[in-house]
Formats: C-alpha cells, sequence, structure tokens
C-alpha cells in the first residue's frame, strides 16, 4: 500500500518528537490499508521499514498514546488505536486526511479540465442559445465588411436587432408564409434537447426554415387542408340547398339529401 502525506503534517506536533518515531509513523502511513489498518506484528514491520523491533515497539507505544498538542480531538490525540492486544493498529484521522487530498485533487482536475474546456470554446463562441445571442453571424460579416474595406472609408454600422425584433423580420418574411413559426420553434427546441451540443442561433433558425419546403401548387394565398375541406362543405351545401343548416337558421328538421346523392 502506500499513504499520501498533507502539508499539515509539518505544522503537527509529530514534528516535534523524536526521529525516529517520526520515521515509524512515516512508515506507517505508507503500510496502512485503505481504511488507514496496520495489521502487521511488531517484527513484520522492523523487517519491512529496517529498524530494530524494540525500537518500533518504542515508537508504536509512544503514538498510542493521548497527545495534548494534537491538531486533532479524536481518541485524545492518540494516533494509534490497538485493534487487538498482540498486535495490529488503525491510524485514528487517516480516512480524514485521505478524503481531503482526494477532494484538492479532485478541485485541481476540475481546474485544469475547465482551463482546456474554455480554451476549446474559444473558437465556437459564435454558438449561443437563441434568448443569449451575441448577433455572432451579423459580426461575423461586419468584421469580413470591414477586412476588405480596409482603405476605405469605415461605414456605420445599422443598428441590431433584438431577439423579439428579428423573429418579427422572420415572420413577415414572405418566403416563409407557408410555415408555422411557433411550431418550428417548438420542435428546434426538442430536438435540440437531445443534443446538448447545438445550440439554437439564428443562423441555426434559417438553416432549420429554409429546409421546409413549401406544399406543391401553394401560392401566396395558400389555403390549409382545413380550410379547403371547409369550401368543399360549402359548396355543397350550396348545390343542395343546405346553407340554411350550416348558418345554423331555418328548418333544423329538414331531411339531409338522399344517400350517394353528390357522390363522384
Amino acid at each position: 500500500m502506500y499513504g499520501k502525506l498533507h502539508d499539515q503534517i509539518f505544522n503537527s506536533s509529530i514534528m516535534e518528537t523524536d526521529l525516529e518515531i517520526r520515521y515509524v509513523w512515516f512508515c506507517l502511513i505508507a503500510l496502512a490499508d485503505k481504511e488507514g489498518f496496520v495489521d502487521y506484528t511488531i517484527e513484520a514491520i522492523a523487517r519491512r521499514i529496517n529498524l530494530e523491533a524494540d525500537k518500533v515497539q518504542e515508537a508504536i507505544e509512544k503514538l498510542c498514546q493521548p497527545d495534548p498538542s494534537s491538531r486533532s480531538d479524536d481518541e485524545g490525540g492518540k494516533r494509534l488505536i490497538p485493534i487487538r492486544q498482540s498486535f495490529g493498529w488503525k491510524l485514528t484521522n487517516y480516512a480524514y486526511y485521505r478524503d481531503l487530498i482526494s477532494q484538492e485533487e479532485r478541485r485541481e482536475y476540475m481546474r485544469n479540465y475547465m482551463k482546456n474546456y474554455r480554451s476549446k470554446q474559444g473558437v465556437n463562441k459564435s454558438k449561443q442559445p437563441l434568448t443569449e445571442l451575441t448577433h455572432t453571424d451579423t459580426d461575423v460579416d461586419t468584421d469580413a465588411d470591414a477586412k476588405d474595406s480596409k482603405a476605405s472609408a469605415k461605414k456605420p454600422r445599422s443598428p441590431r436587432l433584438s431577439d423579439d425584433e428579428w423573429l418579427k423580420t422572420i415572420r413577415n418574411n414572405k418566403a416563409y408564409s407557408h410555415i408555422d413559426l411557433d411550431s418550428e420553434l417548438s420542435k428546434m427546441d426538442a430536438w435540440l434537447s437531445t443534443r446538448p451540443g447545438r445550440v439554437k442561433t439564428r443562423r441555426f433558425i434559417v438553416n432549420w426554415l429554409n429546409k421546409i419546403e413549401k406544399p406543391m401548387g401553394a401560392k401566396n394565398g395558400y389555403k390549409t387542408r382545413h380550410q379547403r375541406n371547409l369550401e368543399n362543405i360549402r359548396d355543397f351545401a350550396e348545390q343542395h340547398g343546405c346553407n340554411d343548416v350550416l348558418e345554423g337558421g331555418g328548418d333544423t328538421q329538414r331531411p339531409l339529401p338522399a344517400h350517394g346523392v353528390g357522390k363522384r
């Protein structure tokens, strides 16, 4: 096994003990399992750390005694707790410092991860949610125009539209008159919810709408299927004298036309 040493150990009262006691303590940290148990005999420890058994015994006895100067109040400051009468000990605060170091390692990992993430995202800042657009599409075009006209006078920039104003221009665009914009925006949200890496930009919306084909035969006066069916019903009613029934007036008990009348 191995153990990690926290730098707080150099502020601990263990540093005021004899060198051999400190050496045994550091070795026990390395010999402990992941739960902080050292399940060895004195002789086994002495062989592992190349120190006389009586010195190991003396150091362990010292480490099992309460230490009023200890930074921890657990077990009265004892650093070792015997787990049986003959041999085996548990390091009192092993789990605490093990988890403390792990938390620091996780924080360090996240710092490095976010640093790399931000550096990668630096080239993709144009992807913004619709509600937080920074008008990157306009900026790109403006920057390109500026590069092409360095020698000429700068052209004044047109005022940028808000998201609501921009959507209003889309609604009023005749090219999209056959599209239910609200319905398509909801479809975009549903589609993007399954793709965390994609976001709804103005360019995304335009590309989406451009892929929706206009129904065949549709003109500026395009009518929905419901409108066409309603007109057919009204034509049928006019041909067979049923207008007053459709309008809610007249004799509501008038018998309907015979079955099959008007079939093609």
